[in-house]
């Protein structure tokens, strides 16, 4: 059962990654322009407007964003992700094994009469 619901939860983390990469993609690499509106829009239809200055200069943010509101949006959106994939990791690792466990029952030490023997008795000699 351990297997099944590890090979889900990386199917769904592989999943989300593969979602978010497209996401950003269409976010981040498409641009159309609308000569009806006279506007760009990125791949998730978000009107683009012109990067305010402070921003072009901390983040090396392209000439066109999709504003402070997305932006904000974007950062908790991607962040939250995050937390959600590694407490799915964690949740994973943490577990309780089945019944059949890979590492051997804890044991006591062995001493030199647990090896050999017991030495015989005097009556056997």
């Amino acid at each position: 059962m351990r297997t099944i619901l590890t090979k889900l939860v990386y199917g769904l983390l592989a999943a989300g990654v593969l979602i978010g990469v497209v996401i950003g993609f269409l976010a981040y690499y498409i641009r159309s322009f609308d000569r009806g509106v006279g506007a760009y829009f990125d791949g998730l239809g978000r009107q683009l407007e012109p990067t305010p200055f402070i921003v072009r200069i901390i983040f090396g943010a392209d000439s066109l964003w999709a504003g402070w509101g997305y932006f904000l949006l974007d950062f908790v959106v991607f962040w939250i992700a995050v937390g959600v994939g590694y407490a799915l990791l964690q949740f994973t690792d943490n577990r309780p094994s089945s019944s059949t466990s890979s590492t051997p029952p804890s044991r006591e030490p062995l001493d030199a009469e647990d090896i050999l023997g017991k030495p015989p008795s005097d009556d056997q000699r």
